[in-house]
C-alpha cells in the first residue's frame, strides 16, 4: 500500500494512537467513517496505508468518508489540497524555510482572499514553528540533522499524494 502522510501536524494529533484506534475500529462492521475532529487526518491516512477501505470494498460495501474540524483553516487547507494540489505544491516548493516566511505566516491569513496563499501560509506557520530542539533560538536543528528542513522539502510530495484520497471525502 502507498505511504500517505498527513499534510499537517497537530498538537494532540492521533498519529501515535492511529494503530490502536484502527485495531478497535476493525472489530466492527461499518462502511461510514466520520471524523468530526480530523486535525491532520492521521487516522484516515493510516487507514488508507493499511488498506482498510479496500477491505470494506471487498466485502461489497462502498465506504463513505466524512472529515471535518471545528478549525475552519484546517477545512480550507484540505479543500485546497483536494482542489488545487499542483498549485499549492508549487507554492510550497518555492517557499524557503526561513524566519521571514514564518514571521509573515504568523501575521495570519485574515484578509487574504487567495485560497492557495492562505493554505501556504497555514502550512508555513505549522511546519516552520518554533520547536523545542537543540539548535538556535529559532528552533533549527544542528547541521548534522536537518529534520525540519527535510520535512518541509518533502511537503509538496505529501500534498500531491494526499490529494486523490481527499477527493473521496
Amino acid at each position: 500500500m502507498e505511504k500517505v502522510k498527513p499534510v499537517i501536524g497537530r498538537v494532540g494529533g492521533k498519529s501515535r494512537l492511529a494503530p490502536w484506534i484502527i485495531e478497535h475500529l476493525s472489530r466492527f462492521q461499518w462502511s461510514i467513517y466520520c471524523e468530526p475532529f480530523a486535525g491532520s487526518a492521521a487516522v484516515y491516512f493510516r487507514m488508507i496505508q493499511e488498506g482498510i477501505f479496500e477491505q470494506i470494498r471487498d466485502r461489497g460495501h462502498h465506504p463513505r468518508i466524512v472529515l471535518n474540524d471545528a478549525d475552519s483553516r484546517i477545512v480550507q487547507l484540505f479543500r485546497t489540497v483536494r482542489d488545487h494540489p499542483e498549485a499549492l505544491a508549487h507554492a510550497v516548493a518555492y517557499t524557503p524555510y526561513s524566519r521571514e516566511e514564518h514571521r509573515l505566516a504568523q501575521q495570519g491569513i485574515d484578509g487574504i482572499e487567495d485560497e492557495i496563499e492562505q493554505a501556504r501560509r497555514y502550512l508555513v506557520d505549522g511546519w516552520q514553528s518554533f520547536k523545542s530542539m537543540p539548535g538556535d533560538s529559532w528552533g533549527v536543528q544542528p547541521r548534522e540533522d536537518r529534520g525540519c528542513v527535510d520535512v518541509w522539502h518533502s511537503l509538496p510530495n505529501r500534498i500531491l499524494t494526499a490529494t486523490d484520497h481527499l477527493k473521496r471525502c
